[in-house]
């Protein structure tokens, strides 16, 4: 299952047939490099995940403080995102967060999220069930 990347310091930008998801794993095509690739455990070493919607990316504008240039620059960007997130209802953007530190976002179909964050719910119900 493949996914878009969107941004990420030092990976393929774009729609790339080693982004994926499967068995378990992530994989992100490095951006240099002609067989490079990040490998990541979907259990064990994402550390977060956050999903961006369109309520998060005002109130993220509205708090960067952008000056007159921000904005001249965000309104043509800002248009392109309001596309995504008014267009495609059945695609999610996220941030993801590995544990190396690691972080990109990505515009992934609803059956990728899930199983994205299948393991992290798993395993916040079983921290508070151990905390009680």
């Amino acid at each position: 299952m493949t996914f878009k990347v969107l941004a990420g310091e030092g990976l393929r930008i774009g729609k790339d047939a080693s982004h994926n998801i499967l068995m378990g794993q992530i994989t992100l095509k490095a951006e240099k490099g002609l067989f490079k690739q990040y490998r990541y455990f979907l259990k064990k070493d994402i550390a977060e995940i956050e999903e961006i919607d369109a309520e998060a990316y005002r109130s993220g504008l509205a708090t960067a403080g952008w000056g007159l240039v921000g904005i001249a620059i965000a309104g043509p960007f800002g248009a392109v995102l309001g596309g995504w997130f008014g267009g495609k209802k059945d695609n999610v953007i996220a941030a993801v967060k590995f544990k190396d530190g690691r972080k990109f976002l990505g515009e992934f179909k609803r059956k990728q999220y899930r199983a994205l964050t299948a393991h992290q719910k798993a395993d916040t119900a079983m921290d508070k069930y151990k905390n009680l």
